[in-house]
């Protein structure tokens, strides 16, 4: 990062985008496991 960008509010957003990404990778992560769960679980049963 230059030392022109350095400034609080810049520090800020680039915090809240990387939180961002967090969050949203997290979520697919979940999603994706919920899904091999119900996938395994119905081939279990059969269905």
């Amino acid at each position: 990062m230059s030392p022109e960008k350095c400034s609080p509010r810049s520090l800020r957003k680039l915090y809240q985008e990387t939180q961002a990404g967090f969050r949203a990778e997290a979520d697919r992560m979940v999603e994706e496991a919920e899904d091999r769960l119900l996938e395994s679980e119905q081939a279990a049963i059969g269905w």
